[in-house]
């Protein structure tokens, strides 16, 4: 942040300190609150942002269509919530925050993390694996 104009280092300084603070509830309740992740909307949507309103817009749409896609497929497939609405409203203000591609790429990035994380507690037989904290690696 040092350097930055200080609009651009308050609204950097906010969302680690929001990302945090989601990631930290997901990891010990397994909910992404729902307030938090519209304080992250708003930070993307309010604060200076190098993306436009359409490209925030589509970002929105697609990531969170896609959670939520994915969400109903597990549903309809297992019988149960793969991924909670809370992962869903995360990913779509991550997309307004990022746009489109970039939030695809850290979604992917936040999947392959939490897949190991479930991984390495079954390797060291830590506990049960379900309900793996997909927010902390979105936050």
């Amino acid at each position: 942040m040092a350097g930055s104009p200080p609009l651009v280092a308050a609204r950097l300084a906010a969302l680690v300190v929001l990302c945090l603070t989601i990631a930290e509830i997901d990891l010990r309740l397994q909910i992404v609150p729902d307030a938090l992740v519209a304080a992250v909307l708003l930070v993307a949507v309010v604060a200076p942002a190098p993306l436009d309103r359409t490209a925030q817009l589509v970002g929105s749409v697609v990531t969170g269509g896609l959670f939520l896609i994915v969400r109903q497929a597990c549903l309809w497939w297992r019988g149960e919530d793969g991924l909670g609405l809370g992962d869903v409203k995360l990913a779509a203000a991550m997309g307004a925050l990022l746009g489109a591609e970039i939030s695809l790429l850290a979604a992917a990035a936040a999947a392959a993390g939490t897949a190991a994380w479930i991984a390495a507690r079954r390797l060291t037989g830590s506990g049960h694996t379900a309900g793996a904290p997909l927010g902390v690696g979105l936050a």
